[in-house]
């Protein structure tokens, strides 16, 4: 059953992440990010506990990568598919719904609730601001959108409030 095999698969993600962290060896960080491509679309436990690592882990990895000259790289894609999937987690989403409007006054507009990191997301809102920064060189130089355009959509669907976001 699924429960069976989360049970089974959830040792792993602390290990990959582990080896995100701490591996210099750009072929084990390429194959990491691939194997969790496949971990991060299941519900397993430790995603949560897991995600204040690996998140910070991946956008360390797409500065020392130089992202921002070369986006057609497998490691800039893997980190940017990680981090696409991390983002959109429904554990994640399930957090963002829990919160309460930012206005609620009766005369006023309903304004969109603004991304906040209340320690359920991956990634705080210094992080993502550093994050907008790849992406917009990246979507500028690179002809491999897949990728890019998959982490803007899910950025975009957390709400993230930026004004380099929206230039």
């Amino acid at each position: 059953s699924d429960e069976l095999m989360c049970s089974m698969v959830d040792p792993y993600l602390p290990l990959l992440t582990h080896c995100v962290r701490y591996s210099n060896d750009n072929q084990a960080l390429v194959l990491a990010l691939k194997c969790l491509g496949v971990l991060l679309r299941m519900d397993l436990p430790s995603v949560i506990k897991t995600a204040k690592q690996l998140g910070p882990s991946i956008l360390d990895h797409l500065t020392t990568s130089n992202a921002a000259a070369s986006t057609q790289s497998d490691i800039v894609q893997g980190c940017f598919k990680s981090l696409t999937l991390l983002i959109t987690h429904h554990k994640f989403a399930a957090a963002s719904s829990n919160r309460k409007p930012s206005s609620e006054a009766s005369g006023e507009n309903k304004i969109s609730e603004k991304f906040q990191h209340d320690g359920a997301h991956p990634l705080s809102e210094e992080q993502m601001q550093a994050l907008l920064n790849f992406l917009h060189s990246a979507v500028i130089e690179s002809d491999h959108h897949n990728a890019t355009f998959g982490l803007v959509k899910a950025i975009s669907s957390k709400r993230f409030m930026s004004a380099e976001f929206y230039d």
